[in-house]
């Protein structure tokens, strides 16, 4: 899988229209130190890009007829579920049983099926991927898709615009895609930064 500045750039031309920049605020008692509320985005959280990004593609692309499935714990799968039914397209997701209320009820508030299954996530993503190559859905993966990883890297490009003398950031990880996204869209803006 590869992603590039330009694939950023574009994704960000492509969820503009649906989305707005999140702020970029300095932390209370800080000087040096800034932080990227993506709870302030819709869906309240990073994931919306990525799978807003994904979404519209396979639309320009005609490849969601039959629909996407997921497999996600939370924000990817509310994400996904919102932007399937911003594109018109139906949304199933895969969740582990102990999956919280909240979570399962913001997947289906978004219009999408929320399908518990598995008692943790690798049950779950295995169960998604063996329904989309069956039904032939498209998989969306959370972390493992270009598309994702453009949508996510839109943080970064916001980043870089917002504060154009960026030297480091410090990005939380659990798959990688918001991680690979922003690293990306950085190091285009100041190869320097870490």
């Amino acid at each position: 899988m590869t992603v590039t500045a330009d694939d950023i750039a574009a994704a960000a031309a492509r969820i503009m229209p649906h989305l707005t920049p999140t702020p970029l605020e300095p932390a209370a008692g800080q000087d040096r130190v800034w932080l990227k509320l993506e709870n302030a985005n819709l869906t309240h959280s990073f994931k919306i890009r990525g799978a807003l990004n994904a979404m519209l593609r396979l639309q320009e692309r005609g490849a969601a007829r039959d629909g996407v499935i997921a497999a996600s714990s939370g924000n990817h799968a509310q994400a996904l579920a919102c932007a399937a039914r911003l594109t018109g397209v139906r949304a199933t997701i895969l969740m582990p049983r102990h999956t919280p209320r909240k979570k399962v009820d913001g997947v289906r508030r978004q219009g999408g099926e929320a399908v518990l299954f598995g008692d943790n996530y690798d049950q779950a993503e295995a169960e998604a991927i063996r329904r989309a190559r069956e039904a032939g859905g498209v998989y969306v993966s959370p972390y493992n898709d270009p598309d994702v990883v453009a949508g996510a890297g839109t943080v970064g490009r916001e980043i870089a615009a917002q504060l154009p003398e960026v030297g480091r950031v410090l990005v939380c990880t659990s798959g990688g895609g918001l991680l690979s996204g922003v690293a990306i869209a950085i190091k285009a803006h100041n190869p320097q930064a870490r």
